[in-house]
C-alpha cells in the first residue's frame, strides 16, 4: 500500500499538525502511533489538534477538554495542543494561532465531519501538504467536494472499511500506514499509563480509608463505571445496585468505588445514601476532578475493573488492572486488551444482566491467571 505522504516529504518536514476528533479512549491507541511516529521521526515537531468541528458543542465538551489537554500536555512527543472550542470564533483564533506555524505537513483522520476537517485544515495552510480521510456520510456532498479539492490528496474510507477490521488497532493501523506509511506492531498498538506516585499514593490513601472505616485488610477493591456520554452505553442504577448487592452478597469483604463525572457526583452519593441496601456498603464515589492522571491512578490502585463502552475500560488496560467489560454487540471493534473479557449486549449495554457479570467474575476470580484477549 503506497503512502500519501511520502517519506521525503516527512524525512524535509519540519512542523506537522495531526488533526482529529479525540475522546480518551481514542487517544489510547493513536496516541500509540504518534508516538511511534515521532520516534521514527525525531527531527519534527508534532502539534495536535483536537477540535472535532461541531457546530454546538456538547455538554461533556468542557470535562473531556480539560482531561485531554491534561493527559496530551504530559506527552513528551507531542509539541502543542489546540483544544476542543466552545464557539466558532473561538475556533478562528486557534486558525490564526495555527496559520504563524507554517506547517509543511497536515494530516488527519476524521470519520464524521471530514469535509470540515478539510476546510480547516487548507484555512491553517495555503502552502503545507495536506492530506485526509474522506468519509461519508456528508453533510452537504458538494461542499465536501469543493474543501477535499483543495487538498493535494486523500482517501475515502466507508462503512464497510471499518467492518473489515478486527480491532480498532488494525483500522488505525491502516489509516496511518496509508496516510503516512507507518507501521506499528501489534504489541505497540496501544499506550502504557504510568501516574505520578503522588497520584499513585493519593489514590491508595483514599482505599485506605474506605477499608479502614469498615475494618477491611487485605482485601480487594472493585472499580464500577456504569455512565458514559450515552444512553445506549449506559449500565442502569437499578442494575448497578443489584449487582453491588449480589458481589457483596458472594464477598462480603469487597469495597467498591463508583465513578462518576463530576456533574453527576452528587447525584450519585444521594443515590447510595438514601438506600438502606446500599448505605451499609464499603462503596466510595470517586471522580478525577482535580487532575485526569487521577482516573488512571485510582483505576490502577484498584484490584479489578467492571465498565461500561467508554474511555475506563481502555485505561484499565494501559495500567494492566483485570476487568470485565459491557460493551454493545456493534462495538465489538472497540473491545479492551489486556486482562480481562468482554461481555456482549445486543443494541444496548444495559442488555447484559447483572448475573452475567457475577458468573464472570466468579470465573475470572477463580482462575490463576487472567487471560489476555487476543486482538
Amino acid at each position: 500500500m503506497s503512502q500519501l505522504i511520502s517519506k521525503a516529504q516527512i524525512k524535509q518536514a519540519k512542523r506537522i499538525l495531526y488533526m482529529t476528533h479525540l475522546a480518551i479512549g481514542d487517544f489510547v491507541y493513536q496516541g500509540a502511533f504518534l508516538k511511534a511516529f515521532k520516534e521514527q521521526n525525531p527531527h519534527i515537531e508534532l502539534d495536535i489538534w483536537i477540535d472535532d468541528s461541531r457546530e454546538k458543542p456538547k455538554p461533556w465538551h468542557v470535562d473531556r477538554n480539560k482531561t485531554l489537554c491534561q493527559w496530551l500536555n504530559d506527552e513528551s512527543y507531542i509539541n502543542q495542543i489546540y483544544p476542543i472550542v466552545k464557539t466558532q470564533n473561538e475556533r478562528n483564533e486557534f486558525i490564526k494561532k495555527a496559520q504563524v506555524q507554517n506547517y509543511d505537513v497536515i494530516f488527519f483522520i476524521a470519520t464524521t465531519r471530514s469535509e470540515s476537517y478539510a476546510k480547516i485544515a487548507r484555512k491553517i495552510s495555503k502552502a503545507a501538504t495536506i492530506t485526509g480521510i474522506k468519509s461519508a456520510p456528508f453533510k452537504s456532498p458538494f461542499k465536501s467536494w469543493w474543501h477535499f479539492r483543495a487538498l493535494d490528496s486523500f482517501y475515502f474510507e466507508d462503512s464497510k472499511q471499518h467492518k473489515n477490521h478486527n480491532h480498532i488497532t488494525d483500522l488505525y493501523q491502516t489509516r496511518f500506514q496509508k496516510l503516512i506509511g507507518l507501521d506499528v506492531a501489534e504489541s505497540k498498538r496501544a499506550l502504557e499509563i504510568i501516574p505520578e506516585k503522588k497520584y499513585l499514593l493519593s489514590a491508595q490513601y483514599a482505599l485506605s480509608e474506605l477499608k479502614s472505616a469498615y475494618d477491611l485488610v487485605n482485601t480487594q477493591t472493585i472499580f464500577i463505571n456504569h455512565l458514559s456520554t450515552t444512553y445506549k452505553r449506559d449500565y442502569q442504577w437499578a442494575q448497578v445496585k443489584e449487582l453491588l448487592v449480589q458481589l457483596s452478597a458472594l464477598n462480603n469483604k469487597l469495597s467498591f468505588i463508583i465513578n462518576s463525572s463530576p456533574a453527576q457526583l452528587e447525584n450519585i452519593d444521594k443515590l447510595i445514601n438514601d438506600d438502606i441496601q446500599l448505605n451499609k456498603l464499603p462503596i466510595k464515589t470517586f471522580s478525577a476532578i482535580g487532575h485526569f492522571y487521577e482516573l488512571p491512578a485510582m483505576i490502577k490502585s484498584c484490584d479489578f475493573v467492571i465498565s461500561v463502552e467508554t474511555a475506563i475500560m481502555h485505561l484499565a488496560s494501559s495500567v494492566g488492572t483485570p476487568q470485565i467489560a459491557l460493551i454493545r454487540e456493534s462495538a465489538r471493534h472497540w473491545r479492551p486488551l489486556g486482562k480481562g473479557t468482554v461481555l456482549f449486549g445486543k443494541g444496548r449495554v444495559d442488555m447484559i444482566n447483572p448475573d452475567q457479570i457475577l458468573e464472570a467474575y466468579k470465573t475470572l476470580t477463580q482462575q490463576d491467571k487472567l487471560v489476555e484477549p487476543s486482538i
